[in-house]
């Protein structure tokens, strides 16, 4: 393409001609320009549907080759083809031979496909020679038709193609036999939608397209339906899945965590680590003695609101310092003011995490200092036998009041 001087804005003389047209025009950078316009099919070629299709189409030149021939840029004819709604190759195979079909219709037959490629054992490329397109083309009929799959593979049914073709086999297999979509695409070796497109060709209406196919037994897949189980907490009938049986025991979450509450304790529960639960007994003894009224709050008053241990001020924490008692109730403790002291929470975890790891209650005592214990050691005497009874646990040392 001839090149201008673009900067020359003059615009004396008769005009300036194109050296490649010969069109003139009424100033030089009008000239320089016209190469990049859509209105002169010599200097931009790319522009034209005609010359575009001539050259892509029919000659099959490539995007580079063209832009090499016209002195362009691969952008210019990339936009020339978008343009002129021209489908480039390499963007998917239906977009990229819609114009080469044309060249060979008698090659978009099903059957005479499969008889070159099934049958035959013919390559792509082979077809393609024969039809006068490129290998493509044929590629994508193939897919087309459901021809050896994504990979070519050969369908498992040689004789698919007179199945899928025959209206009574397809509504024996269908209607009769209830076979799925997906089960006679498979027999056959096609696509779950080149069967379901044949089904409705040949007038029969699928599963999935009709309003009501029926419900429990009027339904082709029916199998049973629910079973039933009887609550083990509230003896109420409830229907189930049959994959739940045996697994199902309940009708609710309710019913599950009342049963488990009456059932599941001692050793029989997941958690349980040893001992007797006493938590309950506790309680009870506690608020035999007011506790919450009259007791703890005494006890907190005496000690200044300060834990015992590590001197924390009950405004340091979010609630109300702990009253605990040493020893515990169940191993001979009692709720007198000298076995009470004040702890924090940190400080009561603590002191419950070691008392379950020793056997005797006095075995702590041993390690703390006369200082540490409410009133002195001497005002606290440990059981002749430290050794807890089964009614009688340490686990229950600093049980949380």
């Amino acid at each position: 393409m001839t090149e201008y001087d673009a900067d020359d804005n003059s615009t004396d003389g008769e005009g300036y001609e194109c050296l490649d047209c010969g069109r003139e025009f009424p100033s030089n950078r009008s000239r320089a320009m016209h190469g990049n316009k859509s209105d002169c099919d010599v200097c931009a070629p790319w522009d034209s549907e005609k010359l575009l299709r001539e050259a892509y189409i029919e000659e099959r030149m490539s995007i580079n080759e063209i832009a090499a021939h016209w002195d362009a840029s691969y952008t210019a004819i990339q936009g020339g083809l978008d343009k002129n709604d021209i489908n480039r190759r390499g963007h998917g195979w239906r977009e990229s031979t819609i114009e080469e079909k044309k060249a060979a219709p008698e090659y978009d037959n099903g059957h005479l496909l499969w008889e070159l490629f099934i049958n035959r054992q013919k390559t792509l490329q082979e077809i393609a020679n024969e039809a006068g397109c490129c290998r493509q083309t044929i590629r994508s009929r193939l897919r087309e038709h459901d021809i050896g799959g994504e990979d070519y593979r050969k369908p498992q049914n040689p004789g698919g193609y007179e199945i899928l073709d025959n209206p009574e086999e397809m509504e024996r297999l269908y209607v009769g036999k209830k076979h799925s979509i997906n089960t006679i695409a498979e027999d056959l070796g096609f696509s779950f939608s080149t069967v379901r497109q044949a089904l409705l060709s040949h007038g029969i209406e699928t599963r999935s397209d009709t309003a009501h196919i029926g419900e429990g037994e009027d339904n082709p897949r029916w199998q049973g339906g629910k079973a039933e189980i009887e609550c083990e907490q509230c003896g109420k009938i409830e229907p189930v899945k049959p994959a739940r049986l045996g697994r199902a025991r309940f009708c609710s979450r309710g019913c599950k965590d009342r049963w488990q509450s009456e059932n599941v304790f001692g050793q029989d529960h997941h958690q349980w680590r040893g001992g007797y639960c006493t938590r309950e007994a506790v309680k009870k003894l506690i608020r035999a003695e007011t506790w919450e009224t009259q007791t703890a709050p005494r006890i907190r008053e005496r000690d200044n609101h300060e834990c015992q241990v590590c001197g924390k001020h009950t405004s340091e924490q979010d609630r109300a310092l702990t009253v605990n008692h040493l020893p515990a109730l169940l191993d001979g403790g009692c709720n007198n003011d000298d076995v009470l002291f004040t702890v924090c929470d940190e400080c009561h975890h603590k002191a419950e995490a070691y008392v379950r790891a020793l056997p005797e209650v006095d075995l702590l005592l041993r390690d703390w200092t006369d200082d540490e214990l409410p009133g002195g050691r001497e005002r606290w005497t440990p059981p002749e036998d430290p050794t807890p009874t089964p009614e009688q646990s340490t686990f229950a040392a600093f049980a949380d009041d």
